[in-house]
């Protein structure tokens, strides 16, 4: 796996979300807290939420599933 991709899972796990490794890494989908599905892609850091919504980066990612 990429760095991009493990930097992500830690840090995912240390906020204690979930996720699942597709195509060895490069696309994760998480669940939210409210059980959102998102679309993670770690080596560009593009994420899209089921709702239509898009965004880059991990941070953003992990602002968005707290505040959500």
């Amino acid at each position: 796996m990429k760095e991009q991709t493990i930097k992500a899972i830690n840090l995912l796990e240390k906020e204690y979300i979930d996720y699942e490794i597709k195509n060895n890494g490069i696309h994760l989908i998480i669940t939210s807290y409210k059980g959102t599905r998102i679309d993670f892609y770690p080596t560009t850091g593009k994420f899209k939420v089921k709702n239509g919504q898009d965004s880059v980066g991990l941070n953003n990612l992990i602002r968005f599933i707290k505040g959500e």
